[in-house]
């Protein structure tokens, strides 16, 4: 693996290993406390040359661990590092938007897909939006309860909005 160190990083690598010359100089020449300077100057040049190895694998484990969503003609799929949550289309028995009050810094809106039984998927409006959760649900379910969702959006409480099937056909 090659790594690839931006002239940012360069900068303070190039110093810490300088001033650790510097000190094994002084210690070369019988300064003892310069061994202090230099075991310091040593690791900082061990820890800024790691640091891009550790960075590339922190990105790839919350990579990993943020949550997929898989809308395709079997169903919905959410995926949360090794856990699988789905629903298939042909099993889907009613569509909620529940709302809290967290918002607005956390998550205050989740579309809950139930399946048959004790199946279902629980999914943030975020995730939701950018798989277009919405516009699949009104391809499959023409009958989606509009007024409904529209009250969802702009509800701040904690509700529980049933969007699918419509309540007067139940």
């Amino acid at each position: 693996m090659r790594l690839h160190y931006s002239r940012v990083e360069l900068i303070p690598i190039g110093c810490a290993l300088t001033l650790a010359i510097a000190s094994l100089a002084g210690v070369a020449r019988g300064d003892a406390k310069d061994w202090w300077t230099f075991a310091f100057f040593a690791l900082c040049v061990l820890m800024l040359l790691a640091a891009p190895t550790l960075r590339a694998r922190r990105e790839q484990a919350l990579a990993k661990a943020a949550p997929r969503l898989i809308i395709d003609s079997t169903g919905v799929r959410r995926l949360i590092a090794d856990t699988i949550e789905a629903v298939g289309w042909d099993e889907l028995s009613e569509v909620w938007i529940v709302t809290t009050s967290a918002g607005p810094f956390m998550d205050d809106v989740f579309f809950v897909l139930h399946g048959a039984g004790e199946n279902g998927i629980v999914i943030p409006l975020e995730l939701a939006v950018e798989h277009k959760l919405l516009n699949a649900l009104q391809a499959r379910l023409p009958d989606l309860d509009s007024a409904a969702i529209v009250s969802a959006m702009a509800c701040t409480a904690d509700a529980r909005f049933v969007i699918w099937p419509p309540q007067q056909a139940q």
